[in-house]
């Protein structure tokens, strides 16, 4: 069966609840004690530790994304078609976000988060920690965790065709045991502590979507155990685990109940990626600043919301967008494939 070709409501929308999630925890307590040593954003209150749980939207996110990359390479020919979406989808706006970010970044301040030209040309590889520098911003971690994963589905696609969930399985096996010997090459070469949640994802896809449920079934069942096993370093403790058990459990109910009126959630969704790329020391400057100038914490926390969401669908339009189109554009052409599609993101997924 082959799902329609349009992006999906639901999916987005809870893209758009997850940034919003991790946009609180980063402009509100990310960047203070009790999370930071000290607090650089300045605020003259305290905002409730709760918050914190908004770093769990990435977790949601990388549910999402397993769901996303089952239905990506189902609509893809061979493991090259895959590797050119994925880069196509991820790399044009994550370039332009640490292009922007850097400067940014150096002239907002704080001093804590600028970083030096090795580090911006470290972050354009996706990997910098393994070239011993730091990423532009702290938040392109979780590119690395992604990046992984899709080499490894690419690898099963291309040695298993249809049947690559089997690969990607193995793969999260072969993580679980190896974080138990040596648990930072576990998430390094296996993305060990996120595996379940990709799995969990992908679960979803074959049983809402796909409909096949014994496939579901066994990436669900696989999915669980590998959580069980990597419990205590998914999240720090159990409100951590029902944060992401909610999000997941709800964008479930969603797809399959096919809700239609998701408004200003699915808008904010579709541009999560550049939000994401963009938002978190950006913001954090702007707060910085005004603070510094003695503006209130709302009006501070109001602008960095502003200058993000300002930022972000600009880079949607100009070049996440347009990036995908020049890409796939090349790719087809070079496989003799004509006419260039329009960008896979707009009509093909919800990558």
């Amino acid at each position: 069966m082959t799902p329609a070709a349009t992006r999906n409501d639901a999916i987005d929308a809870f893209r758009g609840l997850s940034i919003l999630a991790v946009i609180a925890y980063h402009y509100l307590v990310r960047w203070a004690p009790p999370f930071h040593s000290e607090n650089l954003y300045g605020f003259e209150a305290v905002y409730p530790p709760v918050l914190e749980l908004g770093r769990y939207g990435v977790h949601v996110f990388f549910v999402i994304s397993g769901l996303v990359i089952a239905m990506t390479v189902s609509r893809c020919a061979d493991a090259g078609e895959f590797f050119v979406r994925r880069f196509a989808r991820l790399y044009p706006a994550y370039l332009a976000a640490a292009l922007i970010t850097f400067p940014l970044v150096l002239w907002l301040g704080p001093q804590e988060s600028r970083v030096e030209v090795a580090d911006l040309l470290a972050t354009f590889t996706m990997f910098a920690p393994l070239f011993g520098r730091e990423h532009v911003d702290g938040a392109y971690w979780s590119l690395m965790v992604e990046v992984t994963f899709y080499g490894w589905v690419a690898l099963s696609f291309l040695l298993l065709k249809s049947r690559f969930w089997i690969g990607v399985i193995a793969v999260g096996v072969l993580g679980a045991g190896a974080s138990f010997v040596h648990a930072k090459a576990a998430d390094l070469v296996f993305v060990a502590r996120h595996m379940p949640l990709f799995l969990l994802g992908m679960a979803l896809w074959y049983g809402a979507f796909a409909r096949q449920r014994r496939t579901a079934l066994a990436l669900a069942g696989a999915g669980a155990l590998l959580y069980a096993a990597q419990f205590g370093r998914i999240a720090d403790g159990w409100g951590g685990h029902l944060f992401i058990a909610i999000g997941a459990a709800a964008l479930a109910a969603s797809c399959v109940g096919r809700f239609e009126r998701w408004g200003a959630l699915a808008w904010i969704g579709r541009r999560s990626y550049s939000l994401y790329l963009v938002h978190q020391l950006i913001g954090l400057g702007v707060i910085y600043r005004l603070k510094a100038m003695g503006a209130p914490d709302l009006l501070a926390v109001a602008a960095a919301i502003a200058v993000s969401f300002a930022l972000a669908p600009a880079m949607y339009r100009w070049v996440e967008l347009p990036g995908q189109t020049v890409v796939m554009g090349a790719y087809r052409r070079l496989r003799r494939l004509d006419p260039p599609a329009a960008p896979a993101e707009s009509v093909k997924e919800a990558a």
